[in-house]
């Protein structure tokens, strides 16, 4: 066919087309026509085909504006999360501070808000239950209602109770009977303590609060149970366990050996006090300065006129070496020598007092009757100190008495 000849299918006037352009090759075509004059294309499927190309491109085109709402989506999420942890951590951090300052309460609350935004999140549980134990040891004693203070942290000890690991659990159950120690202490029922100090150490046999705890229940007054080894026994050895754990909690093992024995005031618990004491001197341990001064009481009848304290200060020398005594004693009074001003005096010539009475009853007279007259002159100048100058004056005389016939008398109090 020659391409100047028109076809009879379709008809091309100067004035219009009567046709379509082929979807191929875009010549003129009947507007009918299913397959183009000239290229022989299929304009039917060649639609079809242009539509399919059209689709996948909408299709495309949605596929990519789906893909990156969810890539906004989970990024986003992602941020909020991250946005989330941090404010968990400044939470966590905030807690540790406040209990640094004994703020438990405040503690407390900051890390239930962490809770509140990271539930399943173990290391804030963790937190919490840690945060929860030492609240316990360092106010529940003096605690002004132990119900209440029970009521708010035991979910978190049950719950670190139920742990698997096995340190945090012993923990956690020996805390739980802790509280119904310190009840019975309160005339409160002291039921399960030996249970569940038992049971905390079947989960840990080396944990140091059921250890420590447990000595200190079973030596309690208000403590009834028949142990098959005798309290005293039993007692000592968990004291013992307690101290041969983490370095770090030996003070605090300390302050319940110090609280159970100077509770009742007893003179053989004293003297038990003073021993534990010389025990941490020779192993460098630190001693916090309220037990310093408590310990320092303890040597106060050695320098004392009366009946009652002349006796318990012979009592005391004869159940400890007078040479123990002195050095025990210059370790618990070297820190207060060092910082008192002279508004405190009267406390620093007391214990030098008591210094020169141990040196004397250790033998070195000639230093004992140097410090009785350095003393002496000290307090002579003070009218408000002279309570001291009796035992000075008969240091003095006691101990030129002994100089004079020989060391063999050392030791009459």
């Amino acid at each position: 066919m020659n391409g100047n000849q028109v076809d009879e299918n379709y008809q091309v006037s100067e004035k219009k087309l009567v046709g379509k352009r082929c979807v191929a090759c875009f010549e003129v075509v009947h507007v009918q026509a299913r397959r183009c004059p000239h290229c022989q294309a299929n304009q039917l499927d060649e639609r079809i085909q242009v539509l399919g190309q059209i689709t996948k491109g909408i299709g495309a085109v949605l596929l990519i504006l789906t893909l990156l709402s969810v890539s906004l989506y989970f990024s986003s999420l992602a941020q909020t999360q991250t946005d989330r942890a941090d404010i968990v951590n400044d939470l966590l951090s905030a807690a540790e501070l406040q209990v640094q300052n004994g703020e438990f309460g405040a503690a407390w609350d900051s890390v239930a808000e962490a809770i509140n935004l990271q539930p399943d999140s173990r290391p804030v549980r963790e937190k919490q239950a840690l945060i929860a134990m030492r609240w316990l040891r360092e106010e529940g004693g003096d605690y002004r209602d132990l119900e209440q203070l029970s009521a708010e942290i035991s979910p978190a000890l049950y719950r670190s109770a139920a742990s698997k690991e096995s340190e945090a659990a012993a923990s956690a159950l020996a805390h739980l009977a802790w509280i119904r120690v310190l009840r019975s202490q309160r005339g409160g029922q002291s039921d399960d303590i030996d249970e569940l100090f038992q049971l905390s150490l079947e989960k840990d046999p080396s944990n140091v609060y059921a250890h420590a705890m447990w000595a200190f229940w079973i030596s309690s007054p208000r403590n009834q149970q028949a142990y098959a080894e005798g309290a005293t026994i039993k007692a000592q050895t968990h004291f013992q366990k307690a101290l041969n754990g983490d370095e770090d909690l030996k003070p605090y093992v300390r302050g319940l050996q110090f609280s159970l024995l100077l509770e009742a005031e007893r003179f053989e618990n004293q003297v038990q006090a003073l021993l534990v004491a010389d025990d941490m001197r020779l192993h460098s341990e630190n001693l916090n300065e309220s037990m310093q001064l408590r310990l320092l009481d303890l040597f106060r009848p050695l320098v004392r006129v009366d009946g009652v304290s002349r006796a318990s200060g012979k009592t005391l020398l004869s159940q400890m070496a007078p040479q123990k005594l002195l050095e025990n004693f210059k370790w618990l009074s070297q820190p207060f020598d060092l910082k008192e001003q002279d508004s405190q005096k009267f406390e620093r010539d007391t214990r030098a007092l008591i210094q020169a009475r141990l040196t004397e009853e250790s033998g070195d007279l000639n230093s004992a009757l140097n410090l009785y007259k350095e003393l002496q002159d000290s307090v002579t100048v003070r009218m408000y100190q002279r309570v001291l100058l009796e035992p000075i004056e008969q240091g003095i005389a006691r101990v030129n008495a002994m100089l004079q016939k020989g060391p063999t008398n050392v030791g009459s109090l």
